[in-house]
C-alpha cells in the first residue's frame, strides 16, 4: 500500500487529539462501569451495559488509529 505525503505537523496534532480521545474515552468507560456496578434497575443496566460495550469500541478504534501512526 502506497502512502501519501503527510507533513509532520499534521500528524503530531493527529496524534495529540487521538491521545486526548483516548484518555476521554477511559475515562468514560471507568464511569460506565462505576455505574453498572451499583445498579439495580434492568433498564439502567441494560444502558450502562451499551455504554461500556460502546466505549470499549470506542477504545479499541482508537488504539489501533494511534498505532498505525507510530508506524
Amino acid at each position: 500500500m502506497l502512502k501519501l505525503f503527510t507533513p509532520q505537523k499534521q500528524t503530531d496534532s493527529q496524534y495529540t487529539l487521538l491521545l486526548k480521545d483516548l484518555y476521554r474515552t477511559r475515562s468514560e468507560l471507568a464511569n460506565a462501569y462505576s455505574n453498572l456496578e451499583y445498579m439495580t434497575d434492568p433498564d439502567l443496566i441494560d444502558y450502562y451495559i451499551y455504554q461500556v460495550n460502546a466505549a470499549q469500541m470506542r477504545h479499541k478504534f482508537l488504539l489501533s488509529k494511534i498505532k498505525q501512526i507510530q508506524e
